[in-house]
């Protein structure tokens, strides 16, 4: 695909001729098929193609162009795809099989609910896959699919935690009495007392220089 959306290789379905339980649809002197990559025939295409990709002109084979168109044709007359009803219906006109309808239900509420692998190599295997709602004609609720949590495994018991030991006192001779303060105290201990030794935090004053002894004149 280019970055304008159009394929590099065109996509075609099968020859609509009759077989292979497909519609028989001639196209001029041929069979028709259906084109690019939401498969349009080319009698709808004629009708409801329209130009998504804003190049001027509408292109069955550019991505923005056939959703658009698609999104118009879904849509024709009012249609409300909000219902069930609406909605099947509204995929029946794009192509009636119920198996097709079926197949394009479960894809929508897959991406409704997140993306859940489903193999597309055979027909078969996309019927079969499962999306857990009630697909009859009127029901408007499709009932959900929700995966079974998965068990919680209990939690491993605790070991108790150790009993938490007390802070270390200060040592005997921390204290405020400055002649006996050996050792530092530790951060955050409470001083009550801060009177004994203040004397010896005054400052000495200037020392007088002590009197010259007179000389002998010899």
């Amino acid at each position: 695909m280019t970055l304008d959306g159009t394929m590099r290789t065109p996509i075609y379905g099968p020859p609509l001729n009759g077989t292979s339980g497909n519609a028989a649809i001639r196209n001029g002197d041929g069979w028709d098929r259906a084109a690019g990559p939401m498969q349009f025939i080319a009698s709808t295409w004629a009708r409801w193609g329209l130009d998504g990709s804003a190049d001027g002109r509408a292109d069955a084979q550019n991505v923005f162009d056939a959703t658009l168109s698609a999104g118009r044709y879904l849509c024709a007359n009012g249609t409300d795809m909000s219902t069930m009803d609406g909605l099947r219906g509204a995929l029946l006109r794009y192509n009636h099989s119920d198996t097709y309808v079926d197949i394009v239900i479960r894809w929508i509420r897959r991406y409704e609910t997140g993306v859940h692998p489903v193999r597309d190599g055979g027909r078969t295997a996309l019927v079969a896959e499962s999306a857990g709602f009630d697909s009859s004609p009127g029901a408007t609720e499709p009932a959900a699919s929700a995966p079974a949590p998965a068990p919680v495994p209990p939690a491993p018991p605790t070991e108790p935690a150790p009993p938490t030991a007390p802070p270390p006192g200060p040592p005997p001779e921390c204290g405020p009495v400055l002649d006996k303060a050996h050792a530092l105290c530790p951060v955050g201990t409470v001083i009550d007392d801060i009177t004994d030794g203040v004397h010896e935090l005054a400052h000495p004053g200037p020392s007088m220089p002590a009197p010259e002894t007179p000389r002998p004149p010899w």
